[in-house]
């Protein structure tokens, strides 16, 4: 299941990238100085993606294993747990996440990360809710990979979008699904809130998006 995920990641990673640096107030073209660090960063193919976009990229996942097989010059790999960031107390400048913190306790994680960024530094996560997840609704979200398919098809090729295809509706990937506990949108509000007072939220195809900056003085 790895190497059908790592696929998946790269295949999508430029578009996440975009949403990333979108949430960060950045154009695609846009070089920011700071360090940024990737929480939960799998294969890395974010941190990948964006590294060039930054004076360095940090990738962290509690995942050592799949961390063993990733390559990237331009990015230093942690493995780690998130709840426990190994660095310093602010000094983060940006700090995003895809898809990743629901596996951790996001109130610990959330005031790490807090912690390690730096007074003005960005943080952008992206999340899943619990409202119309994959795992919870097997007809709607067969049909979803199936619609994909075409804009997959259109982005990457035939053979990349039916191995993306496949892999989604494979019985791992869906016993992998229906055993992630996700919060419900106004409990992911609530939680993320908490720890990030003026956080923006927005919600997009079972997604949470928050954005906020870290004032000088909290």
């Amino acid at each position: 299941m790895r190497d059908g995920l790592a696929h998946w990641e790269r295949t999508r990673a430029p578009l996440t990238g975009a949403a990333i640096l979108k949430g960060f107030g950045a154009t695609t073209a846009e070089t920011m100085s700071g360090v940024a660090l990737d929480v939960g960063c799998g294969s890395a193919a974010v941190a990948r993606a964006l590294s060039g976009r930054f004076d360095r990229v940090i990738g962290l996942d509690i995942d050592h294993a799949v961390l063993r097989g990733v390559r990237v010059p331009d990015v230093s790999l942690i493995t780690a747990d998130a709840a426990r960031l190994p660095l310093a107390t602010e000094s983060i400048g940006y700090v995003f996440s895809y898809g990743a913190l629901h596996h951790t306790d996001p109130e610990k994680s959330l005031a790490e990360i807090v912690r390690v960024t730096s007074p003005g530094g960005r943080i952008v996560l992206i999340d899943f809710s619990a409202r119309d997840t994959p795992g919870h609704h097997r007809i709607g979200y067969t049909w979803r990979v199936i619609k994909s398919f075409r804009n997959h098809r259109n982005r990457l090729g035939a053979v990349a979008a039916l191995r993306i295809m496949m892999f989604r509706l494979s019985p791992r990937w869906r016993s992998h699904l229906r055993a992630d506990v996700f919060l419900s949108e106004r409990d992911f509000v609530s939680v993320y809130g908490a720890l990030l007072p003026g956080a923006r939220f927005s919600h997009e195809e079972g997604r949470m998006t928050v954005t906020w900056s870290k004032p000088h003085a909290l």
